[in-house]
C-alpha cells in the first residue's frame, strides 16, 4: 500500500499545518525526567545538546602549558608535526617564477603588483612594497582579515585606486582607521608582501550570481559579499572531501609567501616579521607558530580557548565562517593557544579589544596567561607583549603606532 507524505506524517503524529512543500521541522521529543517532562531539541543554536558536557571534559595532550613536556624543542617538533599532519596540505616545492604586472613609485618605495607559483596548481596575486635603496631591508608578510568581506583581500592592506570604491573606503575606516598598513610599514623601512588568500579577491568565489550585482557600488560588493559568505561551507567541505583543509591552504600559501621575501636580495632573511587583524591575525600567530623564517609577529584581535568559544556561543561557534579557520581534529590535541606558543621564544604582540564581541576578555586573558607560562618556561617572559584595548575589533592608528613602535624595536632596532 503506498501512502502520501501528507498522509505519512499524520500516521507519524506530525502536525501538517502550514505544509508548503517542505518537510517541516520535527517537534521536539518528550523526555521524561524526575521533574516532569523536558523538551529536548537534541540540537539549539547550532550546538548539539551535549556539546557543553562535551567541552567541560576537553583536554589537551600536546599543550606545552599543561606541564607533561620537559624538553621545549622536542615538544616543538612533536606539536609542529601534528598541526602538518591534520591540515592536510603539503604540496610539492615549487619555483615561484616572481612575476610583475605592475609597478608604482610611491616616493620612498616601490608598489609592485605581482604574481608567483604557490603549488603546481595555481599562482598567488599579490602586492609587493619594496623600499628603495640596496638593503638588505627587514621584511613583513602582512595578512589580510576576513570581515566577511571577500570581494578585495589585498587592498584592505594595500594603498590602491581600489581606495575610491565607497564600500572598500568604508570597511578600511572601520577596520583600519582608514589607513593602508602596507604602505605605512613599507614607509618606515621595510619591505612587505600581501597576498589574497583563497575566496578573496582574485581568488574570490565566482560565477556565484555576481554578473546581476552593480559591484561599483556599495550594495553590490555587499551582496557579492554575501554571496561568498555562504559559498564558504561548500567550498570548504569540497576541499575536506578531497582532503584538503581550507586552513591548510592559507597556512601553506602563507609560508610559501615568506618563503619568497627571504629569497629576494633586497630583503634580510634574518629579520622577517608577519602580522594582521582578526582572521589576518590568526594567519599571522599560525606562520609564526610554523615558520622558523619569522623573527617577530604582530597578531591584532584573534584569540581566545576554544572551551569558552563554544560555551559563550562567540562568533566561532555560530557562523559558518568558522570553516576557513578550522583544522580537523586538532583540538584533541592542542588548543588555540597552544598552537601559538609555538612561536615561543620569539617576539610576539597580541593586543585584543574589550568591546571585541567576537572574543570575550576573561577568555582572551586566560589565554594570554597559558602563553606567558610558556614563553617565561624559556626565559623569555618579555619578548611576549599583550594588551587589552578599550576598543572593539579593531586595528585602530593608536593601536598601530604601539605595535609598529615594538615591532621596530625587534626588526629594525
Amino acid at each position: 500500500m503506498q501512502i502520501d507524505r501528507r498522509e505519512f506524517m499524520k500516521l507519524a503524529g506530525i502536525a501538517t499545518a502550514g505544509l508548503s512543500g517542505a518537510w517541516p521541522i520535527v517537534p521536539a521529543m518528550a523526555q521524561q525526567t524526575a521533574g516532569g517532562t523536558e523538551m529536548d531539541f537534541h540540537t539549539r543554536q547550532f550546538i548539539p545538546h551535549f556539546l557543553d558536557d562535551y567541552v567541560d571534559e576537553m583536554t589537551f595532550p600536546l599543550s606545552f602549558a599543561e606541564g607533561e613536556f620537559v624538553d621545549f624543542d622536542a615538544w616543538k617538533q612533536t606539536a609542529r608535526d601534528k598541526v602538518f599532519e591534520l591540515i592536510g596540505y603539503d604540496p610539492p616545492a615549487v619555483d615561484p617564477a616572481m612575476e610583475t604586472l605592475s609597478e608604482e613609485d610611491r616616493g620612498g618605495y616601490v608598489q609592485r603588483k605581482i604574481t608567483f607559483a604557490a603549488s603546481p596548481w595555481y599562482r598567488v596575486p599579490a602586492y609587493l612594497l619594496m623600499p628603495k635603496g640596496a638593503g638588505p631591508h627587514p621584511g613583513m608578510v602582512l595578512c589580510h582579515d576576513h570581515g566577511a568581506f571577500f570581494y578585495w583581500g589585498k587592498e584592505k592592506l594595500v594603498a590602491t585606486e581600489a581606495d575610491g570604491h565607497p564600500g572598500l573606503a568604508a570597511f578600511k575606516e572601520t577596520s583600519y582607521d582608514g589607513t593602508s598598513i602596507a604602505n605605512e610599514l613599507a614607509a618606515r623601512g621595510y619591505a612587505v608582501i600581501v597576498i589574497d588568500a583563497l575566496h578573496w579577491g582574485e581568488r574570490a568565489v565566482r560565477d556565484a550570481g555576481e554578473d546581476e550585482l552593480d559591484l561599483n557600488t556599495r550594495e553590490g560588493v555587499l551582496a557579492f559579499n554575501e554571496l561568498a559568505r555562504d559559498a564558504q561551507t561548500s567550498m570548504g567541505l569540497n576541499l575536506l572531501n578531497a582532503g584538503i583543509s581550507w586552513p591548510g591552504i592559507m597556512i601553506r600559501d602563507d609560508m610559501r609567501t615568506a618563503e619568497l621575501l627571504a629569497s629576494l636580495p633586497e630583503v634580510d632573511a634574518g629579520r622577517i616579521g608577519c602580522g594582521g587583524l582578526s582572521v589576518g591575525c590568526w594567519r599571522s600567530w599560525h606562520l609564526a607558530a610554523l615558520s622558523d623564517l619569522i623573527q617577530a609577529s604582530v597578531n591584532i584581535c584573534w584569540m581566545a580557548r576554544v572551551q569558552d568559544q563554544l560555551r559563550e556561543r562567540r562568533n566561532f561557534a555560530r557562523s559558518n565562517s568558522a570553516i576557513s579557520m578550522t583544522i580537523p581534529g586538532l583540538r584533541q590535541h592542542m588548543d588555540f593557544p597552544d598552537v601559538a606558543s609555538l612561536t615561543a621564544p620569539r617576539p610576539a604582540l597580541f593586543f585584543n579589544g574589550l568591546q571585541d564581541g567576537l572574543f570575550g576578555p576573561k577568555s582572551v586573558e586566560r589565554a594570554w596567561a597559558s602563553m606567558g607560562a610558556v614563553w617565561e618556561s624559556q626565559g623569555a617572559g618579555g619578548a611576549l607583549y599583550t594588551h587589552m584595548w578599550d576598543v572593539p575589533h579593531t586595528f585602530n592608528r593608536a593601536m598601530q603606532a604601539d605595535a609598529f613602535e615594538w615591532l621596530d624595536g625587534k626588526l629594525r632596532g
